[in-house]
Formats: C-alpha cells, structure tokens, sequence
C-alpha cells in the first residue's frame, strides 16, 4: 500500500517541531539581557540573573543571536560572549513574526481576554447561587 523507502521514513520521524519553526528565547532571559546596559552578556550571568539553568541561558542565547543577528566571540578564557542590539526587542518584532505575535498576544490580547474570563466566572457563580437559593 505504502510506496515510502524505510531511509525516507526514519527521517520523517526524526524531525521534530522544534526542527520545523523557529525557537524562541524565553521572556526572563530577554528581560535579563535588556537589565544589562552594554548589552554584552555572558551565559553565566543571564542564567543567574534569569534564574535558569546554564544549559537553558546557552540555547536562549544562542537562539536569540540568531534572531537579532547578535554577535557571538570566543573570550581569553573560553567563554562564548554574546552581543545584542541596543534595541533588541525592535530588532527581534521585525525579524520574527512569531515573536511579534507573541508579544502582541501577551501584552494586548491576555489581559482584557483573562478579565473578562475572571468576570464571567464571578457572574456563574452569582447567578448559580441566586438559582439554588
């Protein structure tokens, strides 16, 4: 029934999503790198100041100099040292579309959308009550 050669269903298997879209860094680590004024970071310190682990602040770094077209170098000691724009989060809208609509999701849809949610819960509730009683 099936006409697909097995090489070509093993790599059918071995993608994954992550592999398909683009990742995006976290909103701790972008919060962390913008607290920094040079903008010149190290992996380290983002995961200390984010609260996250080494390994994570490495690939949200990572992740995110790809994005913004961040420089990455080597140091003396053999530290990657990542460089971002000043202004990175215009710098990541207009290069991600997913990041603009993330942003625009968080920031403009949430909070009326959970509002009205908490409302309509509260008013369930009432009209519930006033109907038992």
């Amino acid at each position: 029934k099936w006409n697909l050669r097995p090489a070509i269903i093993l790599s059918m298997r071995s993608l994954s999503y992550d592999d398909l879209m683009e990742r995006l860094p976290s909103k701790v680590v972008i919060d962390a790198i913008e607290q920094t004024p040079s903008r010149t970071v190290v992996a380290s310190d983002i995961a200390a100041t984010a609260g996250v682990s080494l390994s994570q602040a490495r690939k949200d770094l990572t992740a995110l100099a790809s994005l913004s077209r961040g420089d990455i170098a080597v140091s003396d000691d053999g530290d990657l040292i990542y460089k971002f724009p000043k202004d990175l989060n215009s710098v990541l809208s207009s290069n991600s579309f997913k990041f603009e609509s993330r942003r625009f999701l968080t920031e403009t849809v949430w909070p009326p959308l959970f509002y009205l949610v908490r409302i309509s819960f509260g008013l369930a509730l009432l009209a519930s009550i006033f109907i038992i009683f």
